[in-house]
């Protein structure tokens, strides 16, 4: 079995765990880790702890049971149908005339954006979409989530049953103009971040990857690589937030309204056994009193990366690796106040 580096999350846990004199051990083949602090021990998987249940991993990873348990929460979350490789092309057409556009598609059980295709306004681009999101599928079912595409802008609030860690703004593949660079020059210069990699498992952040998507949204901007922005004129490159694909990330804790924590944990006690999650929301008003109608909820992760909350690229460290750890060992978190005092 070929080796597979150590994810950049899990990394940062088991530094912090050394700090606390906690040992640790891999389990080769296996994939999860051992803690072990005097008498007690922990294990986990990448960002899943033991204490999540199994049935809380099922049902954030299947989005139709994710949807249905939020419904039931009265938790907003975009109108949507999913759709099989077996559906008729009547009922593909039926599902994409029901709803506003511009409309979404993305695979039943993927993740990081595989597959997402979003700003769909035409049929026969709907069509294209959902072969992509049919051939992103992880697993043997072929089967794709088809939304209303919500217009507002894209958080990520990593939470646990009482409290919320922090919250990230996602801001996607983006320049910032200097009047004196191209717009090549500028992904060279940004990309030199020690913080993004080519690898997004071992870096916070991802190097900005030139390709005909981007080429695309350029060209819709009536611009091209040889572009010169004017001084801080911003240029997005993509238009999905995801941070693996390059975007930014950037801390909104202290910003945000307090009905953003308050949904975000109303949505973590919705699933039974969740310990731990990130949770994809978006509003057109961070700032603001949430309705239905300036909210919805996209996602939840039973295994986020939190090295964005902790090497966010702009704004404060929230310490998601540290709240990690005093998840499993909460005796840890009395010896850290002691050590403050």
């Amino acid at each position: 079995m070929p080796y597979e580096p150590i994810p950049f999350s899990t990394r940062s846990l088991l530094l912090e765990a050394e700090k606390y004199g906690v040992e640790w051990e891999e389990f080769p083949g296996a994939r999860f880790i051992q803690l072990s602090y005097k008498e007690h021990q922990e294990c986990f998987y990448t960002q899943v702890a033991a204490s999540t249940t199994s049935l809380a991993s099922y049902c954030t990873q299947n989005k139709s049971s994710t949807r249905n348990i939020l419904q039931h929460s009265s938790v907003k979350v975009p109108n949507g149908f999913f759709l099989t490789t077996e559906d008729s092309t009547t009922v593909v057409e039926a599902a994409y005339t029901a709803l506003k556009k511009p409309v979404v598609t993305k695979p039943f059980d993927a993740n990081q954006g595989n597959g997402v295709t979003i700003d769909i306004t035409s049929l026969a681009d709907f069509k294209d979409a959902l072969v992509v999101a049919f051939n992103s599928a992880v697993n043997s079912h072929k089967a794709a989530l088809v939304e209303e595409m919500f217009i507002g802008k894209e958080y990520r609030v990593l939470a646990t049953q009482e409290k919320v860690i922090g919250i990230i703004e996602r801001v996607p593949a983006n320049v910032i103009g200097d009047g004196y660079n191209t717009i090549k020059d500028l992904i060279t210069i940004k990309n030199r971040d020690p913080r993004r990699g080519d690898d997004f498992i071992l870096t916070p952040l991802k190097k900005i990857v030139v390709d005909t998507e981007v080429e695309r949204i350029l060209k819709k901007q009536q611009l091209t690589l040889t572009s010169v922005p004017k001084d801080k004129e911003q240029i997005l490159l993509r238009k999905n937030s995801n941070l693996s694909t390059g975007g930014d990330s950037i801390d909104r804790t202290d910003e945000a309204h307090p009905d953003v924590k308050k949904i975000s944990l109303k949505v973590m006690q919705s699933f039974p056994g969740l310990a731990w999650a990130g949770i994809d929301f978006m509003t057109s008003d961070i700032l603001s009193a949430q309705t239905d109608d300036t909210y919805c909820i996209i996602e939840v992760n039973d295994s986020p990366g939190f090295d964005m909350h902790d090497f966010p690229y702009l704004g404060k460290s929230r310490h998601a690796a540290r709240e990690f750890l005093f998840l499993m060992f909460p005796e840890l978190s009395l010896l850290d106040e002691s050590l403050q005092l």
